[in-house]
C-alpha cells in the first residue's frame, strides 16, 4: 500500500486542539517525552516505505527529525503542506546545524502558521521559518495565517537570507504580514536577488503606508520577470502609486490593488480612492503589456457617462411610434462599471480586463468582470462577463495560493490518508 500513495495526510487535531487551546488544562502532552515518540518514530518509517510520494499534508503535527530527515528520501515528492506545526527543540536545533538532510525534490510550500504570541505554553519554539533551508529548491512559497490569530512576523533579514535560496522562487504569497514587517521582506527579496520572480502577493491585514511601498517596489527593480502582482491592504492610494509601480515593474501583465480606507479596517470592501478617477486611468499608459486590472474603488457617480451622447451623435430618433412606445437605450451604455472600464482600456492600449473586486460572504470576490475587445479604428468594446472567482483566480490566489509547480513526466493519480 505505501509503495502506491502518491498524496499523504497526516493529521491531529487532538493534540493540535490541546497544544493551542489549552483543552486539558494541568495536562501537558510534552510533559511524557516518550508519549508521542514511538508515532514519530513509526510514522517516520511509513513516510520512508513511500518512494512514489508526491504531495504531503500535515496538519496540527509536532515536527520531529526523524519526519523531517525521512522527507529527504523522497525522490518524487514536489509540494509539502505545513498547517499548525512546530518544529520540536531537537529538530530546530538539528536544523540550525545542518544535520537533517534537504529535500531538494520539493518545489512548492505551503506553511499555515500561528503567531508566536499564540503559542501559548510553548512560545518559545521557533515558527515554522525555520524549515526553509530543508527545501532549498522551492520556486512556490505560500506563508498563510490560521484563521483567527495574529499576523505572521517575517524573519529579520539577517536570518531570512539563509532560509531558502530565494533565486529559485517563482511564485510567493505571504498573507497578512505585519505591517513593519514588509521592509524586511522588501530586503530579503532585494538582496537575494529574487531574479526569477513571476507572482507575487503581499496581504496586510492594516495599511500599507506609502514609504513601505517604496521600499517593495525600489526591492522588484531585482525582479525582472515579475509579471502578476497584488498588493492587498494600501493605506496610501494616490495616482502617483500606478505610475511608480509601472517603472519599478516594467514587464507586469496583471495588476490587483486593494486599498483600506483607514489603519483599522482589515477587510476587503469597497472603498474610495483619493484622487479622481481619470488621474488613474491616464496613469495606466505607462504600462507596456498589462493585460488585467482589478482594484476596490468606490466609484459615485460612474453612472453618468457622456457615451449616450453617441445615440443622438448618430442620428438616434427620440420620437417614439405605436410600434415602439418607448425609447430604447443602450443599457450597456449606463452601465456604470462599464464606462469606467473603457476609460482605463483607452489609456491602456494592451488591456484585456477589468474587474472591481469587494467583500461578499466570507471571501473577496470580483463584483464587476469587464472584458475589453478592440476593433478598427481603435474602436474598444466593453463586455460584461459573469462575475465569479475563476474570473481572477490566475490573477488573485485565495489561500491555497498560486497553482503547483509539478515534476516533469510525474502525475498525481492515487490518495491515501492516514490521520
Amino acid at each position: 500500500m505505501t509503495e502506491a500513495m502518491h498524496t499523504m495526510y497526516l493529521s491531529d487535531m487532538w493534540h493540535r486542539g490541546a497544544y493551542y487551546e489549552r483543552q486539558l488544562p494541568g495536562f501537558n502532552l510534552h510533559d511524557g517525552p516518550h508519549y508521542y515518540g514511538i508515532i514519530h518514530t513509526l510514522l517516520a518509517d511509513v513516510v520512508r516505505r513511500s518512494p512514489n510520494l508526491k504531495q504531503v499534508n500535515w496538519d496540527g503535527m509536532d515536527l520531529s527529525e526523524e519526519f523531517l530527515s525521512a522527507l529527504a528520501t523522497l525522490s518524487y515528492l514536489h509540494s509539502i503542506t505545513l498547517g499548525n506545526c512546530i518544529p520540536s527543540e531537537k529538530a530546530y536545533n538539528a536544523i540550525s546545524a545542518g544535520i537533517i538532510p534537504g529535500s531538494t525534490s520539493v518545489l512548492n510550500l505551503t506553511l499555515i502558521m500561528h503567531s508566536p504570541d499564540e503559542l501559548q505554553t510553548f512560545d518559545h519554539r521557533p515558527l515554522l521559518w525555520c524549515v526553509l533551508p530543508l527545501f532549498p529548491n522551492i520556486r512556490t512559497l505560500a506563508v498563510i495565517q490560521h484563521m483567527g490569530t495574529n499576523p505572521i512576523p517575517f524573519p529579520h533579514p539577517e536570518d531570512s537570507i539563509h532560509y531558502t535560496s530565494v533565486q529559485n522562487l517563482e511564485r510567493i504569497l505571504l498573507e497578512d504580514l505585519p505591517i513593519p514587517d514588509l521592509s524586511s521582506f522588501a530586503t530579503w527579496i532585494e538582496i537575494g536577488p529574487a531574479v526569477n520572480l513571476t507572482h507575487l502577493k503581499v496581504v496586510c491585514g492594516l495599511g500599507m503606508a506609502q514609504n513601505l511601498i517604496q521600499e517593495l517596489m525600489n526591492a522588484l527593480q531585482s525582479s525582472p520577470r515579475l509579471h502578476t502582482l497584488v498588493l492587498e491592504g494600501i493605506l496610501d492610494a494616490s495616482a502617483a502609486l500606478i505610475t511608480q509601480i509601472a517603472e519599478s515593474c516594467p514587464t507586469l501583465r496583471g495588476l490587483t490593488l486593494v486599498r483600506r480606507h483607514n489603519e483599522r479596517q482589515v477587510k476587503t470592501k469597497l472603498a474610495s480612492w483619493p484622487d479622481s478617477i481619470c488621474d488613474y486611468a491616464s496613469r495606466m499608459s505607462t504600462f507596456e503589456h498589462l493585460q488585467y486590472f482589478a482594484w476596490n474603488a468606490k466609484i459615485p457617480g460612474a453612472e453618468h457617462s457622456p457615451i449616450t451622447m453617441l445615440n443622438f451623435e448618430n442620428d438616434f430618433n427620440t420620437h417614439t411610434t405605436p410600434d415602439s412606445p418607448h425609447i430604447e437605450w443602450d443599457l450597456e451604455a449606463y452601465e456604470p462599471e462599464a464606462s469606467v472600464a473603457r476609460l482605463f482600456a483607452a489609456h491602456c492600449k494592451t488591456l484585456r480586463m477589468y474587474t472591481l473586486i469587494g467583500y461578499l460572504g466570507f471571501n473577496h470576490v470580483p463584483i464587476y468582470v469587464h472584458s475589453i475587445e478592440r476593433g478598427h479604428n481603435n474602436s474598444i468594446a466593453v463586455v460584461k462577463q459573469h462575475a465569479n472567482r475563476s474570473n481572477f483566480l490566475d490573477w488573485n490566489p485565495n489561500q491555497r495560493g498560486w497553482p503547483d509547480i509539478l515534476l516533469a513526466d510525474h502525475s498525481q493519480n492515487d490518495f491515501a490518508a492516514i490521520g
